[in-house]
């Protein structure tokens, strides 16, 4: 997610070679990398240069410094409304919400109309 480029660049070179759509599963964007313009900035890329139209978004950034991979589960915090700022933002792309969800009551309280 460094080098968005680089990411869109390879959704194309993986459209050549299959049939079904591309998804792209990302973070909310990496160490300093996490500005709301930046990840904009982003989805605007990889879906216009790359092509892809669906993306799973995990609700937080990812810290590579500092912290092992099962920390970076938990740290830093969820910013689900990100992902709901993008939904409206980019209405033309499908996006998939994950990051956080450790019950049916999370999941129901997330999807309510006072959410989205």
């Amino acid at each position: 997610m460094r080098s968005i480029s680089t990411v869109a660049a390879l959704v194309v070179k993986m459209r050549k070679h299959v049939k079904i759509p591309m998804t792209v599963k990302c973070r909310l964007r990496v160490d300093d990398k996490d500005s709301y313009p930046e990840l904009v900035n982003f989805f605007r890329i990889v879906s216009e240069e790359g092509g892809c139209k669906k993306f799973i978004v995990h609700a937080r950034k990812a810290s590579l410094g500092g912290l092992n991979p099962k920390q970076n589960r938990n740290v830093p915090s969820l910013k689900y409304e990100w992902v709901f700022m993008l939904k409206k933002e980019f209405a033309h792309l499908n996006f998939v919400i994950y990051g956080g969800f450790d019950t049916c009551e999370m999941v129901k309280g997330i999807m309510s109309p006072k959410s989205s």
